[in-house]
């Protein structure tokens, strides 16, 4: 549904290098189910729903 753009500060510990960054940056995008930006998005059907739709059905 949406475009989701996470960055991690420099190194900031003696160990950490550019690829064990960007080794947890790509770990943590797994873990969330993300795919990298190249890919296409996957059709989930009719699910977008808007603030005041979601606001309607609490009720």
């Amino acid at each position: 549904m949406a475009y989701l753009f996470i960055a991690h500060p420099p190194a900031r510990r003696p160990n950490e290098t550019r690829e064990s960054i960007e080794k947890s940056m790509r770990d943590l995008g797994a873990t969330l189910g993300l795919h990298p930006a190249s890919q296409q998005m996957h059709y989930i059907g009719d699910r977008h729903v808007t603030a005041s739709q979601a606001r309607q059905h609490v009720k």
